[in-house]
């Protein structure tokens, strides 16, 4: 008598490491956007599709090895053990939050409203076949709650990494990315959840309505129609800003001059490094630009910047750099050291600065060092600086404008640049050193998160990396300037030189109320679960026999 094959275990397995390298395409530089629709509905098929043999280790293998697959430019740190943990610690980090609300969504969600209801007995793929559109929508609409309350957490605790949001991925479709003016890229992120989801909830019942292949459609009738009514705002607002461009420009000029990160261990290379700086500026000044920007760490420090201010005095040119700054007045009875953004006058003297608020954990500062030191072992930089408390303007005259200054990765959160749109126009300024990270995919991640912030303020930014990506973004989210010095290449040495619109800012929803929607989606997404919890009053459990699983036709 023949025995009943048993399921091949690693099957799911293999479709979750399929699905998470495919995930991780969606983002720059691949940039294969559609891919990013899928992954909600692939996640919970996964999560059913694995409740035999490990349903949580399932949808965590396709999280973890996304976010491996997408954060693999950390391991390009010169400095091997700091790099590998860093890019291990991390991508399992941010693998957690899909994973969990897979967990809440389906088994605490759905998993409860089949247990409320008086079809409970029912396997659970009938189940889903059975409920009303209503009921569809409100399953769908659930989810996407939940998945933009998890990523408005994981932008926020322990300091934030907003660095992998689903919306994130979508800054190619133009009309689309204008969203993001209403209510930040998470706004984005949920209309492709519901979207996903209620794609999928009509395929699982098909088979219920009829034979024909369109019978799906009506359960993605609303979120279509939602996102349909996002494009003609997309559009609506590209138009409307390009009629708000003012004439004045501001000339730019962006010295990236691409230094390796092991020359700050390489004795008597400050001197090397200012010489480059030097002939770059030099060269720079001969386009007659208003500005000046050096990346941040291009300034070597302990060097002096007298022949760089005669240049720009000589030019009449404002010059913004990157440096340490020391407040004698410390605490504990030592300075404090910043890292800041300066802007020197054409005349010489320093017209603001700018403390950087966000530094970044084991690059800026290590964590519990004093109570664990062997962590220095895991950092490249062994020095701590102290996070700067508030915001600055620095103001240019002729031309009269304010900038707003950003320090590295601060271009990344929402909160950092939502109050640059306070006040009169400025235009943001990101200083940034990615050449941390090699010539991988880092740069381009982060100049796609960077446009975001101009979509979401309204306001236009610069930016200057010191190996890319340097370049200036419009309030509409486009990336505008060539490589530099016509090399073809975002990450060669050289300078480039913009022509920006002064004072252009298109006033945005998400800038006065928009930044509410993701806790709002937060709170809506606890009352329903917590109904959930108190209608069903019993524990839900997963259907025993491999053929009612999620999803299974």
């Amino acid at each position: 008598m023949r025995t009943k094959a048993k399921p091949l275990t690693f099957l799911p397995f293999a479709m979750a490491l399929l699905t998470g390298y495919g995930w991780s395409l969606a983002y720059p530089s691949q940039d294969i956007h559609g891919i990013a629709w899928c992954i909600p509905a692939l996640l919970a098929f996964l999560w059913g599709w694995g409740k035999e043999y490990g349903k949580r280790g399932v949808v965590l293998t396709a999280s973890a090895t996304h976010a491996l697959a997408t954060l693999n430019w950390l391991g390009n740190m010169p400095h091997a053990g700091g790099a590998l943990a860093g890019w291990l610690a991390l991508s399992a980090y941010c693998a957690l939050y899909p994973a969990l609300w897979a967990w809440v969504f389906l088994h605490w969600g759905i998993m409860r409203w089949k247990a409320s209801c008086a079809s409970s007995n029912l396997p659970l793929l009938d189940f889903l076949r059975s409920v009303t559109w209503i009921q569809g929508q409100i399953m769908a609409l659930l989810g996407a709650c939940l998945w933009v309350a998890l990523e408005w957490i994981v932008s926020w605790l322990f300091t934030g990494f907003p660095w992998l949001l689903l919306g994130s991925t979508q800054r190619g479709w133009l009309p689309l990315a204008q969203t993001a003016s209403l209510g930040g890229v998470t706004m984005i992120s949920w209309i492709m959840v519901w979207l996903s989801l209620s794609t999928a909830l009509g395929l699982c019942r098909l088979k219920l309505r009829s034979h024909r292949p369109w019978a799906w459609i009506p359960d993605t009738v609303l979120p279509l129609g939602c996102l349909i009514l996002l494009h003609f705002h997309g559009f609506w607002r590209i138009q409307h800003i390009m009629a708000l461009r003012p004439e004045p420009m501001l000339h730019v000029a962006s010295i990236q001059p691409a230094f390796p990160q092991d020359l700050i261990w390489e004795p008597n290379e400050g001197k090397r490094m200012m010489a480059v700086m030097e002939d770059l500026t030099r060269a720079a000044l001969k386009t007659d630009p208003d500005l000046v920007l050096w990346p941040e760490s291009a300034y070597p420090g302990g060097e002096s910047l007298e022949d760089i201010l005669s240049m720009t005095q000589t030019q009449d040119a404002w010059l913004c750099f990157n440096g340490t700054d020391i407040s004698q007045e410390g605490s504990k009875g030592h300075p404090d050291y910043y890292n800041a953004a300066f802007l020197i006058a054409p005349d010489g003297h320093l017209a603001g600065s700018y403390h950087k608020r966000h530094l970044v954990m084991f690059g800026e500062y290590i964590p519990w060092v004093e109570q664990l030191p062997w962590l220095k072992r895991l950092s490249p930089v062994q020095s701590q600086y102290r996070a700067g408390k508030e915001p600055a303007r620095l103001r240019l005259t002729n031309p009269t404008l304010d900038l707003y200054p950003l320090i590295c990765f601060e271009d990344v959160l929402p909160s950092l640049a939502r109050a640059a749109s306070e006040g009169p126009p400025t235009l943001m300024v990101n200083l940034t050193n990615d050449g941390w990270f090699g010539t991988g995919k880092a740069q381009q991640q982060h100049a796609n998160l960077a446009a975001f912030r101009c979509i979401e303020t309204g306001l236009a930014m610069v930016r200057s990396g010191n190996n890319g990506l340097s370049c200036w973004i419009d309030p509409v989210g486009r990336l505008q300037g060539l490589p530099p010095s016509g090399t073809g290449s975002i990450h060669a040495r050289g300078f480039q030189t913009f022509q920006i619109p002064i004072g252009w800012q298109a006033p945005t929803l998400y800038a006065r109320f928009g930044y509410l929607f993701a806790p709002l989606c937060l709170i809506v997404s606890c009352l329903g679960l917590i109904r959930l919890r108190l209608k069903s009053g019993q524990k839900a459990s997963w259907p025993k026999h491999p053929d009612q699983g999620l999803f299974f036709f």
